[in-house]
């Protein structure tokens, strides 16, 4: 619908500037201005309002889903009592009747006997020891003496300073021993000459002692009394032999006793779950992240389509012919239809059709009129192509 409004303004438009154009003379001196017919205006893109949240995004997210709920502990208690087992616990033990009994007994007559008795000699055996002596060897030993000089210095040794207390300032050397007392120092011929002797006894046998058997021990059998017999003569002597023994008789005693109980197991109270608790069983399900989803933009202002400025060209010229003819069509007096039809002038069949607005004005076709009717229709074009595009975006 808009494309042929806009070829119609444009076939309208170039029509009319064309008609008013009148017809010039042939040899007139004419000049060509160019006149604005339209202003160029800017284009404006289709206003749009924000488009509603339907449904908001919403970030991954996890739900605990119930499994199977929580299970509450169902128990009920049992009460054991205590267990006892009886016995008997006799005090006195029963004691029957003890009926007396009388002595019965015989005499036995021993006679007498006479016996011999040897008796051994009673010897003796008496220990001589070995007789011995010790003979002592003394240990067999030489003398070693050792030459220490001194070498701590000009000083000379103090007192008490020997190789023993002081060995750093002592030095030992193979000298043979020349007689000197030991255990002293010596000062020598030279100047600082300092010497000591140490003598030390070194045992190449050590001492022993040898026990020497003056005589061996031996045993000597001594007879402390001879033998002899003994006659011993046991006289004789009656023996009464008690078959029975007597005892007195004791009376009944009745069982004395007593009953105990003995505890088995002590009372308890046991519990007896019926049905066991459970925690409660959550699964987590995780759900993913969900865009938002918005409806549909309302427009507030459509786009507005750009439009070129459209010139037209008038020619001035200095002849000019006198015919009246207005500078526009008047549109409230005449309706310009979609095409123009065509009819024939009073000129002639030869000279060909020719627009019927061009006849009643006596004026003949421009040439610029086609060149503003295609910038008109190549304007339209472009806005409606540039609004298409918008909606599109």
């Amino acid at each position: 619908m808009r494309t042929k409004i806009f070829i119609t303004a444009a076939l309208v438009g170039g029509l009319a500037f064309g008609i008013a154009a009148p017809a010039q003379a042939a040899d007139a001196a004419c000049t060509i201005d160019r006149v604005l017919v339209s202003a160029a205006s800017e284009g404006a893109p289709a206003v749009y309002g924000e488009a509603s949240v339907l449904i908001p995004a919403r970030a991954p997210w996890i739900e605990r889903v119930l499994v199977s709920a929580a299970v509450a502990e169902v128990s009920h208690v049992i009460a054991h009592p205590a267990q006892y087992t009886e016995r008997v616990v006799v005090d006195t033990a029963a004691v029957p009747a003890v009926p007396a009994v009388d002595e019965v007994s015989h005499i036995v007559r021993h006679p007498a006997v006479s016996t011999v008795v040897h008796h051994a000699a009673v010897t003796a055996v008496v220990h001589h020891d070995a007789v011995t002596s010790t003979v002592h060897h003394p240990a067999v030993t030489t003398t070693d003496y050792t030459r220490y000089s001194w070498i701590g210095g000009k000083r000379g040794p103090q007192s008490g300073e020997t190789p023993f207390t002081t060995p750093r300032n002592w030095q030992a050397n193979g000298k043979k021993y020349d007689g000197s007392a030991t255990g002293v120092v010596h000062q020598g011929n030279g100047n600082g000459s300092y010497f000591y002797w140490a003598a030390s006894e070194v045992v190449s046998s050590p001492a022993w002692d040898e026990t020497v058997t003056v005589s061996p021990a031996w045993h000597e059998t001594v007879t402390v009394s001879p033998a002899w017999d003994e006659t011993v003569v046991t006289p004789a002597w009656d023996e009464k032999v008690i078959d029975v023994a007597a005892r007195p008789g004791t009376p009944a005693q009745p069982e004395i006793s007593h009953v105990e109980r003995d505890l088995v197991s002590e009372a308890y109270e046991e519990t007896v779950i019926d049905v066991e608790a459970r925690d409660a069983v959550y699964e987590d399900v995780l759900h993913p992240a969900e865009d938002a989803v918005y409806g549909e933009r309302e427009l507030i202002t459509e786009a507005v389509p750009a439009v070129a400025a459209v010139y037209t060209e008038v020619e001035n010229c200095a002849e000019v012919v006198d015919v009246e003819v207005p500078t526009a069509l008047p549109l409230a007096d005449a309706t310009v239809p979609t095409a123009l039809p065509l009819t024939d002038t009073a000129q002639g069949a030869g000279s060909g059709a020719m627009p019927a607005a061009l006849a009643l004005t006596g004026g003949g076709v421009s040439p610029l009129v086609p060149v503003g009717a295609g910038v008109l229709v190549a304007g339209g074009l472009a806005a409606l192509l540039l609004r298409r595009r918008r909606t599109q975006d």
